[in-house]
């Protein structure tokens, strides 16, 4: 055993990039970011990754670092399958807009034309436009393991009842695992076919992507990387078991693929729809995943489209979706008017995607990606004012998670499972310190009229059920 994680080692420290071998004439910045993803598997002890970067439309350079597991020492390689969390929600928004501008799917309809047996329940009412933006109300929830048969996603749907449905939230961006696995039913239900039938024969198969797949049972026919994870106080990963893979939730994530094969899915959509000088994706199911229909968090610039961010920093517009699933983590952002595109998948949970991302970024065209969803939020700050103790006070709810802030001892504190003081660090941010030490930021949203709306902080929105006199 000592011998096979000194091998492991070695590959991890020495891994190099399989790009000049794709690629004839590498491009000048290919050591520069071969040597960003070494120091970042380094920095974060990540057993492998892989990467791929679209320039000026095309696929210029794929990287392979590491081992798909410690136990054996296999090296990553191009053709090495990842779990991606939840990047396939994307995927999913492109295979709804697909249906719908083929006419197979009515994005704006309510679910209940497609699932009679839950007409006349609220869930009955949401869309698929609704689903796919995560603004239709739901709960975020969801179990990264479960049935493998294909029968699940049917089984965990066809009688969907409103206990999915918060109260006050329909209309707001509060990301949803349930919602999208829902929006994959849909398609489903409107294709008359599975799932995993209907996104390989209209997505997949036309992009090119042959050995992407839901299906584990498929993916473990081909070299695939295990996930890991690193037990606090361990000394060094181990492989994670079971495999996460759950059907019932088809739709929201459980995808197998590589980033080079993930790139053609950013090529086709930077173009258009258009790929190898073929029409692949229609123009309109394009234009419909990359708006951004909905606002995050009272963003006015932080837009939601199909499985998807649209997102910008300066003149840099940028699409963006990430996955993150035990053992596993992935990222795409793509810059479509500079047509680049950085994929980034690691076989354990960390920030390695999002740092190596922001790093490859500038060293490929220097744009910079903006604060990143890792860094922690400022501790610093002040007390609130007495017009903020009283705007603030009140009870917020999402689904199970419920929270009261209040006045207490002269302080203005959030009572849940602890009580913790709130501390303001700007006009409508404020932050709380947990007795371990960890930092959670609250961003406050405000209605029209400019009272409290909800309470918005890692995606997830907690409107006001009640208000605090």
């Amino acid at each position: 055993m000592q011998r096979i994680l000194a091998s492991a080692a070695a590959v991890l420290v020495l891994s190099t990039s399989n790009a000049a071998a794709q690629q004839p004439g590498s491009p000048p910045w290919a050591a520069a970011v071969d040597s960003i993803m070494r120091s970042e598997l380094l920095r974060t002890q990540t057993p492998g990754a892989q990467l791929s970067v679209v320039e000026r439309g095309r696929l210029v350079h794929t990287g392979s670092y590491g081992v798909a597991d410690v136990e054996t020492g296999r090296p990553v390689t191009d053709l090495t399958l990842f779990q991606t969390g939840s990047l396939p929600k994307l995927f999913t928004g492109v295979l709804l807009a697909q249906m719908a501008s083929g006419g197979t799917l009515d994005l704006h309809a309510p679910a209940s034309r497609y699932l009679p047996e839950i007409a006349g329940r609220q869930v009955g009412s949401s869309t698929a436009h609704e689903l796919l933006t995560h603004s239709a109300g739901w709960v975020n929830s969801g179990n990264a393991w479960g049935r493998l048969d294909e029968s699940a996603l049917d089984d965990a749907h066809r009688n969907v009842g409103d206990t999915m449905v918060v109260p006050g939230l329909r209309g707001i961006y509060s990301y949803s695992n349930p919602s999208l696995a829902m929006a994959g039913y849909l398609a489903e239900r409107a294709g008359g076919r599975p799932f995993p039938v209907l996104l390989d024969s209209i997505v997949l198969r036309p992009l090119g992507m042959p050995r992407t797949t839901m299906r584990p049972m498929v993916a473990m026919t081909h070299d695939f990387s295990l996930g890991h994870v690193r037990p606090r106080g361990a000394s060094a990963s181990q492989v994670l078991r079971p495999m996460p893979a759950n059907a019932a939730h088809w739709g929201a994530g459980f995808v197998y693929t590589t980033t080079g094969e993930t790139a053609r899915l950013a090529m086709a959509m930077m173009n258009g729809g258009m790929l190898d000088g073929r029409r692949v994706l229609s123009p309109e199911a394009i234009r419909a995943v990359t708006t951004g229909h909905v606002l995050r968090g009272g963003s006015r610039v932080l837009g939601v489209g199909y499985g998807m961010n649209n997102d910008s920093v300066g003149t840099h517009r940028f699409w963006q979706k990430g996955g993150s699933v035990d053992g596993y983590r992935a990222l795409l952002t793509m810059w479509p008017s500079e047509q680049l595109a950085i994929v980034v998948f690691a076989n354990q949970t960390s920030d390695l995607t999002y740092q190596a991302t922001a790093k490859i970024a500038r060293a490929v065209a220097g744009i910079a990606l903006g604060p990143l969803p890792t860094d922690p939020p400022a501790a610093s700050g002040r007390e609130p004012t007495p017009a903020e103790r009283a705007e603030l006070a009140g009870t917020y709810q999402s689904g199970q998670r419920t929270f009261t802030i209040e006045e207490s001892n002269g302080r203005l504190v959030r009572r849940a499972a602890t009580t913790v003081p709130i501390v303001m660090t700007g006009r409508d941010r404020f932050v709380l310190t947990a007795p371990s030490g960890e930092v959670t930021e609250f961003q406050v949203v405000r209605d029209a009229a400019g009272r409290v709306h909800y309470l918005f902080n890692g995606g997830s929105a907690f409107p006001r059920v009640r208000v605090e006199r």
